[in-house]
């Protein structure tokens, strides 16, 4: 597989206005997700995924609504106890560390893995879109990291956040440290990590890979973010006074209406960037087969194509 290292440093701390990103097409931040307190603790030290085993949540299937998400775990090239003995994973509540979350009241963390473990969210199709970004915050514990050759052992502590391009089977780094943490001035404090740069209609997938030896190596994850600059075909001649009602729905149909009130082509996508529905209509349209969830709906008329977020009860 080609990796491509979007970026040339250890780490890059962005700042999310510089993105002209503003169409939603997937988020989560850990709120659906049940947080369960205490450790985790899994008997099986080999390469397996894992489960939800009654501790805190490491997997989560979106209905929906926020992104899901799946764990994993490989051990040491020489294994370790990985999560036998108990340790911090899985989505949290705690604020011990991080004080708070940049988007609600809950995160995801990774402790004292005694191996890599392995977070993968589900891909995104930005099929009909144009400029796609990744963001994430993420928070490491001040502490003492440990980090020689970056060798698959206990003496390197590893984090590697990236984005998976699925459709041309590349890899850009958000943070992938090749040095000891502790020497990047980050610790303490919510980072801002971004991925630009992908071709337009890729499906996109964010891993986050963290390797520590103590429950002081402390990782935190929120408000994780898959936005499109524009859907494809819109132009700076939009829709005038589009316009949709109700929004949020609880109702089974929805009314879209423009100035001019012609026929429309209109499609509704998912979080996920799944293509939901896509009819021709005047005015009414049917969401009686949506689920409770954020939707965007592009909607054209005239030639003219432009976007709306959806809130559906």
């Amino acid at each position: 597989m080609k990796k491509i290292y979007f970026f040339l440093v250890s780490i890059v701390v962005t700042n999310f206005t510089s993105v002209n990103a503003q169409i939603p097409i997937a988020s989560t931040s850990f709120e659906e997700p049940t947080a369960i307190g205490g450790n985790y603790t899994d008997p099986n030290t080999a390469a397996h995924s894992l489960v939800n085993n009654g501790g805190p949540i490491v997997n989560y299937t979106s209905i929906g609504g926020e992104m899901g998400f799946n764990a994993s775990f490989v051990p040491y090239d020489t294994p370790s106890t990985g999560l036998s003995d108990g340790d911090a994973v899985g989505v949290t509540t705690d604020v011990s560390e991080v004080t708070t979350y940049t988007q609600g009241g809950k995160g995801y963390t990774m402790s004292d893995t005694d191996g890599s473990m392995i977070l993968t969210f589900d891909a995104v199709d930005f099929t009909g879109y144009q400029s796609p970004s990744v963001k994430i915050d993420y928070f490491l514990s001040v502490t003492g990291w440990e980090y020689s050759t970056g060798a698959n052992n206990s003496g390197n502590d590893v984090l590697r956040i990236y984005v998976k391009d699925l459709t041309n089977a590349t890899e850009t780094d958000i943070f992938f440290n090749t040095q000891d943490i502790n020497n990047l001035g980050i610790e303490g404090a919510w980072q801002n990590g971004l991925a630009t740069g992908f071709p337009d209609e890729v499906t996109l997938q964010l891993v986050i890979e963290f390797r520590s030896n103590a429950s002081t190596e402390e990782l935190f994850l929120d408000k994780v973010e898959f936005e499109a600059g524009a859907a494809l075909g819109v132009t700076d001649n939009k829709i005038e006074k589009f316009n949709i009602f109700p929004n949020p729905s609880n109702t089974g149909s929805i009314n879209i209406t423009t100035v001019s009130n012609s026929p429309k082509h209109v499609q509704v996508f998912d979080m996920l960037g799944k293509k939901v529905i896509d009819q021709k209509i005047d005015t009414k349209l049917n969401i009686s087969s949506l689920r409770s969830g954020i939707y965007v709906v592009k909607v054209t008329e005239n030639n003219f194509s432009t976007t709306k977020r959806l809130v559906v009860k």
